[in-house]
């Protein structure tokens, strides 16, 4: 067990999944979604945690607060799933938890998926260069190639995946505070359809 502490938050305990319940995954999954605590949700977030190379979870005061998992491949660290639950969001447990990722595989790039323009944000303030952005889209000439490396161990599209979620990921569309990042945001991904944003981005 180690510590992190973070302004706002306290003192925060951190570990390795070893010991994280099924049970307490899919509760802040439920949580962070917004979502019924289902069976299917639980098959879905105990196939995330097998698939994980390697993860965190986090409590504060005996609280449980969530998980984040990664997977790793050479220099690419790319998120496997990240679940906070709401009472912890806001704090910055995210981008420590990506900081503690890229030390331990020691990674020069960051990926991963999602429909959250506040997810979008926590990369593009880690990275030097981040993608995508609101002045140049998806093009990055200094991350294209890994662009395509994350977008093909994924098996989505190096953009924008149409519909890949099926539906909604959120029982609650996550918005931006920034109206601008919003309205940006929303002509990237179509929330209702299920859209897939690939976020890729240079430490």
């Amino acid at each position: 067990m180690q510590l992190l502490n973070l302004r706002g938050l306290g003192v925060v305990e951190y570990s390795s999944i070893g010991t994280l319940t099924l049970e307490n995954a899919t509760l802040a999954a439920a949580e962070g979604f917004i979502r019924p605590y289902t069976k299917d949700l639980k098959d879905d977030v105990d196939n995330h945690l097998r698939l994980a190379k390697f993860g965190f979870q986090f409590h504060c005061r005996g609280e449980f607060l969530g998980f984040t998992l990664f997977q790793y491949q050479e220099d690419l660290l790319m998120g496997a799933g990240m679940q906070i639950r709401p009472v912890a969001q806001g704090f910055g447990l995210v981008k420590q938890a990506i900081l503690l990722a890229k030390e331990r595989a020691n990674a020069k790039f960051l990926a991963y998926k999602t429909q959250n323009p506040r997810m979008w944000q926590v990369g593009e303030r880690l990275c030097s260069a981040w993608t995508p952005t609101l002045e140049y889209g998806f093009v990055n000439k200094d991350i294209n190639a890994v662009r395509n490396r994350a977008a093909e161990f994924y098996g989505v599209k190096p953009t924008v995946t149409s519909g890949f979620y099926g539906q909604a990921l959120y029982g609650k569309k996550p918005t931006h505070w920034d109206g601008q990042i919003q309205e940006w945001w929303d002509s990237v991904c179509n929330f209702e359809q299920g859209d897939s944003v690939l976020c890729v981005g240079k430490f």
